[in-house]
């Protein structure tokens, strides 16, 4: 099966916007996540104790 590739022509200051929103998107999920981690790491410590 053949894969379509279609492409949107948009403008180069819109694509960079939308890029850097994504990427900011992904930054913050990354963060949450990583604070969630340190919080469950302290949480297992305070158990431990």
């Amino acid at each position: 099966m053949e894969t379509s590739q279609i492409r949107q022509n948009y403008d180069r200051d819109c694509e960079a916007l939308i890029n850097k929103m994504i990427n900011l998107e992904l930054y913050a999920g990354y963060t949450y996540t990583s604070m969630a981690s340190v919080a469950y790491w302290f949480l297992s410590l305070s158990v431990l104790v």
